[in-house]
């Protein structure tokens, strides 16, 4: 009897603990691969957003509130989104417009300043919220040139600071943050490790808080193989440097760097399932003064690319 009622008691348990998804050890289980269940739901945390006229939306007070969406897509699609400096802002729109469509990936990857949004998007934070938190980031700035060391400062302080002691696992959808390892000689999509520093090191292009880890995006932008074996089975990558790279400072050493980005980019062409370019050769990399024009045709491109991808969706 004395056995019967520990095996009673071990396969409640186990039963409690499949039909719970919080626990930390199921959330790494199912950060690392595709998860086919017959359960389409999940709690995330919801920001919620309103439009104010300085910074871009802001939250309401108090937070975390739980809601339902979609877990997975009808077709597992991973989303690459494409350094561009502060042209990276451009995708926010195209977040917005998928998660109306119901088109939300299972997997993330984010280049160069691209990689704090797709961080955000991963752990639940509202588009809307991002944009919020991009704009409320630039308005602190004074005039700290992008990728330097006083700029790489305020980012960590002020711009990644809810993300600060995450770990890359922990997130909602499936994250890839993508670095170069100098002492490697390689390019590695990280799925587990410290998020804080593996953000930073996907902006440091000089070494100036590692010396090590680097931007992967001027040697490897699409990793097939390591995106296919989680079992994804379309990749969507949005390039914003192919159609034009322009500088408002005019930095020979960070031109150079992009230049061979782009060039990358055209190579990897191959390796995506879809490749959308975005036309945005008249906003430059490290100029603010365009901001509020960039997010305005980042929404009239995003819904014109919605509808492409729809369209692609029927043919895989």
């Amino acid at each position: 009897m004395r056995i019967a009622n520990v095996l009673f008691t071990f396969l409640s348990i186990l039963a409690f603990g499949c039909g719970h998804q919080s626990s930390s050890s199921s959330l790494v289980d199912q950060s690392m691969t595709v998860d086919w269940s017959s359960v389409n739901t999940k709690p995330v945390p919801s920001i919620t957003n309103e439009a104010v006229t300085t910074v871009g939306p802001l939250p309401l007070e108090g937070n975390i509130e739980t809601k339902t969406v979609p877990k997975d897509s009808k077709i597992p699609t991973a989303l690459i989104l494409g350094a561009g400096g502060y042209r990276s802002l451009s995708h926010i729109a195209l977040l917005k417009q998928l998660k109306l469509a119901g088109e939300e990936p299972l997997v993330i990857v984010g280049h160069g300043l691209s990689s704090i949004i797709a961080a955000y998007y991963a752990f639940g934070f509202e588009p809307d919220y991002i944009e919020w938190k991009f704009f409320k980031f630039i308005n602190e700035l004074d005039g700290e040139p992008i990728f330097e060391k006083e700029w790489l400062e305020l980012v960590k302080k002020k711009l990644i600071n809810e993300l600060k002691g995450k770990r890359i696992e922990e997130g909602r959808l499936t994250l890839m943050i993508p670095t170069w390892s100098e002492s490697k000689k390689a390019v590695t999509f990280h799925k587990r490790g410290d998020l804080e520093s593996l953000l930073m090191a996907n902006l440091d292009h000089k070494g100036i808080l590692n010396n090590d880890l680097q931007p992967a995006f001027t040697y490897k932008t699409i990793g097939k193989k390591e995106i296919y074996d989680i079992g994804v089975k379309r990749i969507i990558y949005i390039d914003l440097l192919v159609n034009g790279i322009t500088w408002s400072r005019g930095s020979g050493f960070f031109n150079g760097i992009f230049e061979k980005a782009a060039s990358v980019t055209l190579k990897s062409e191959g390796k995506a399932d879809i490749l959308v370019s975005y036309p945005l050769k008249e906003f430059e990399i490290d100029d603010l003064t365009k901001i509020a024009d960039l997010v305005f045709k980042s929404k009239s491109l995003a819904k014109k690319e919605i509808h492409s991808l729809k369209g692609e969706k029927n043919s895989l």
